[in-house]
């Protein structure tokens, strides 16, 4: 079963409150992101239940429940915001407000994620979470 044909989006689909844009397919996304000082490799697995794990530069690993793990494919596919917030509203139901907050607060965590020279500049250990999205990753420096 892959993430397109899951429970969830079978169900939507049925109600007719399906995303209008395809979900993306279980397998590895690999993506390069260059900025001032830094450079990452970034891999993103979808596994088919919709999970996923991000590896930055073969040495950070972060594991995502199945909507962090949509948002960070739409992330790292650099789909806008309006865009993402559409889909997210149309395939969880939320409000497009929320939908909009949701993602900008993901955006802004998966930014400093990816980013080495905000991670290596850290002491101690931190820990990224959002309730909302079940997302939890630790860090070491």
């Amino acid at each position: 079963m892959n993430i397109q044909t899951s429970l969830p989006r079978r169900i939507l689909t049925r109600l007719g409150w399906a995303a209008p844009y395809p979900l993306p397919q279980a397998g590895v996304y690999h993506y390069l992101r260059e900025g001032e000082g830094y450079k990452a490799r970034l891999h993103l697995r979808l596994e088919a239940d919709g999970k996923g794990t991000l590896l930055v530069n073969a040495s950070r690993m972060y594991h995502f429940n199945d909507t962090a793990a949509l948002m960070a494919y739409l992330y790292l596919e650099q789909i806008g915001v309006e865009e993402t917030a559409r889909m997210i509203e149309a395939y969880y139901r939320v409000p497009t407000g929320q939908a909009r907050l949701d993602y900008e607060t993901f955006s802004q965590q998966m930014a400093v994620l990816i980013n080495p020279q905000d991670l290596w500049t850290w002491k101690q250990p931190r820990r990224f979470r959002s309730d909302r999205l079940r997302l939890t990753a630790w860090t070491w420096p």
